[in-house]
């Protein structure tokens, strides 16, 4: 079965999506968890806009100031670290894996994808 980082890729890319909304919370085991709405997928896509779920969250860090739009993914990486899960929405570019550039990012040990349908 394909991860979440396997799929969003070509037509079904996470470039030049909108994220809608950004939740923190925890569930009812107290586990944190993070879920970030995208819409405004590309016409060919299979996707209008989904919700990645992101549980067991290990790391984190958003950022937001008024002066910029809230929120085009420009560029992002999403791939596996070890054993964890790993998305920056606002990725240093200059290295394809992980960077202490990195901003806007999420390090958890699970990821699933949430069709609108069944959207938290």
């Amino acid at each position: 079965m394909k991860q979440p980082h396997e799929i969003l890729i070509g037509d079904n890319s996470l470039l030049n999506t909108l994220v809608d909304e950004i939740k923190i919370f925890k569930d009812e085991k107290w586990i944190l968890n993070i879920s970030i709405k995208f819409s405004n997928f590309s016409k060919k896509s299979e996707y209008i806009s989904l919700v990645l779920l992101f549980v067991n969250v290990k790391e984190y860090n958003f950022y937001h100031n008024q002066m910029f739009e809230f929120y085009n993914v420009e560029s992002f990486k999403f791939f596996k670290k070890g054993e964890d899960y790993y998305l920056s929405l606002d990725p240093d570019n200059k290295l394809d894996s992980y960077s202490e550039e990195d901003m806007d990012y999420v390090l958890s040990s699970e990821v699933k994808i949430i069709l609108d349908d069944d959207a938290l």
